[in-house]
């Protein structure tokens, strides 16, 4: 009897100091096992808010949610999560809650994002803004990132002065690193399971074409008012389109300094080249016409100058036409 006794008290001592632990690990056991599988996350992201878009840093502004779903109770993605892409960014809030069978982890960021603008149809562009994140602490062995593609989504509500939100989009894919990274143990190539976010933006460019063109446009018509002045005044015409130059240069100022370099062919280097063809072949031909004008052939230079007139407005502008409507169309 007092056998049975003793046994049931070190029974009960064990129970005492032990319990907890049968607890935390009947915890685990519903969020799930340990396998040597790689874990899958479920991602999901929400678009709040998107501003201070700057051409000339390459950069612009965000605010968006992001959470994680999951079956692994010691990891917090928040602590792990890079925004790859960002010049900077913060946590604003964060939480995270166990649920009977996975844990759910829930950031809102506050992010700048290195951005570099396609501007081949500028002032007409569409732009694809990108927020690519991975988590640097478990590579593809280890962790696999999935979409929640139903609840990510942007904000409604959303409005960019100027621009027009298109829609948003969400991937996974893998980062590949040609390195081990340092790790010893790790192989020589290492990939990273990433989300990538995507934001199409088109730009409201009727305004900006204007107000931006402006100059070379009063440029190209100070050129056609050279072939209303007779060809024998050869210092009038030559003064209109020396003018029409000092015009298309300040002009050309005022875009470089608003827009960043680029290596493509742009919209804007078609209508300024185009615009400085159009001038140099009006001074070309005024000097023509003033030398046939005194040899007596000054009819011959009045029909020339009418129709150099008329085919300089219509090469220029049904080449402005096309370059503006493949713009469009892109």
């Amino acid at each position: 009897m007092r056998l049975r006794i003793f046994f049931a008290l070190i029974l009960l001592l064990f129970m005492a100091n032990y319990g907890d632990v049968f607890a935390e690990t009947s915890a685990r056991d519903d969020l799930g096992t340990t396998t040597n599988a790689p874990v899958e996350v479920q991602v999901g992201v929400y678009v709040s808010s998107i501003h201070n878009i700057d051409l000339m840093e390459r950069t612009f502004e965000t605010s968006f949610y992001a959470w994680w779903k999951h079956g692994t109770p010691d990891f917090m993605p928040y602590e792990s999560n890079e925004i790859t892409n960002a010049q900077s960014f913060k946590i604003a809030f964060k939480d995270s809650s166990i649920h009977k069978s996975f844990r759910h982890s829930n950031v809102r960021y506050v992010a700048k994002l290195n951005k570099d603008w396609d501007l081949t149809y500028y002032p007409f562009d569409r732009q694809v803004l990108r927020i690519k994140m991975e988590d640097f602490s478990r590579d593809t062995r280890s962790l696999i990132l999935k979409l929640d593609k139903a609840n990510s989504k942007i904000n409604p509500d959303l409005k960019l002065d100027g621009w027009e939100v298109v829609g948003m989009d969400i991937k996974s894919g893998v980062t590949i690193y040609q390195s081990n990274l340092g790790d010893p143990t790790a192989p020589s190539v290492r990939t990273y399971s990433n989300i990538n976010v995507e934001i199409t933006l088109k730009r409201q460019g009727w305004w900006i074409f204007f107000y931006s063109f402006i100059g070379i446009f009063v440029a190209f018509l100070i050129c056609i008012f050279t072939f209303l002045i007779s060809p024998e005044r050869l210092g009038a015409r030559l003064t209109l389109a020396i003018g029409a130059i000092f015009l298309i240069v300040g002009n050309l100022y005022v875009l470089d300094t608003s827009l960043p370099m680029t290596k493509k062919f742009t919209l804007v280097d078609a209508i300024q080249i185009a615009t400085l063809i159009t001038i140099l072949s009006t001074i070309i031909l005024t000097i023509i016409l003033y030398f046939l004008s005194h040899k007596g052939k000054k009819g011959l230079s009045q029909r020339v100058n009418l129709d150099s007139m008329l085919l300089l407005i219509i090469t220029y502008v049904g080449y402005i036409l096309y370059e503006v409507i493949q713009a469009l169309s892109a």
